[in-house]
């Protein structure tokens, strides 16, 4: 997953995210199926301690993804679906320029496969673990005039 997030007010973060995901899942009395995802989705997260170098947070965030599944009934399906996600994390600023984040995600999503009658699970729990960079902070500066 890729993430660009911009921090709104200092204990609230508005982020874009997007990822790719493969899986394969079981289906009784089947051979089951293979599903690679795309996924783009907009979060926002809240930390009650903004001003240490490690800050908690806690989160939510919607999204889309696009998915090709591989399966017994059809040799390709696209499939589409809607879903959100919860979070808990912490970030921990290893010095003023970059640092790294620890996620516990569960993902509420499905898709609909249409030669299938109901929709497809594909959400679930995540743990994801990444490195951040901070870019510096750029004043507002009054211009003079000439």
């Amino acid at each position: 997953m890729l993430s660009f997030g911009y921090w709104v007010q200092e204990d609230l973060e508005l982020s874009l995210e997007g990822g790719y995901s493969y899986d394969h899942y079981g289906v009784a009395g089947s051979y089951g199926w293979t599903e690679n995802g795309e996924t783009a989705m907009a979060s926002l997260r809240w930390t009650p301690w903004q001003h240490m170098d490690l800050w908690p947070y806690v989160g939510g965030s919607f999204g889309y993804s696009l998915n090709g599944l591989t399966g017994p009934i059809n040799p390709y399906e696209e499939a589409d679906g809607y879903g959100g996600a919860i979070f808990v994390g912490t970030g921990w600023d290893l010095s003023d320029r970059w640092g790294v984040t620890f996620e516990l995600r569960y993902t509420i999503a499905s898709v609909v496969v249409p030669p299938l009658a109901q929709p497809f699970q594909v959400g679930g729990l995540s743990i994801l673990i990444g490195p951040y960079i901070i870019l510096p902070h750029t004043e507002d500066v009054p211009s003079t005039p000439e």
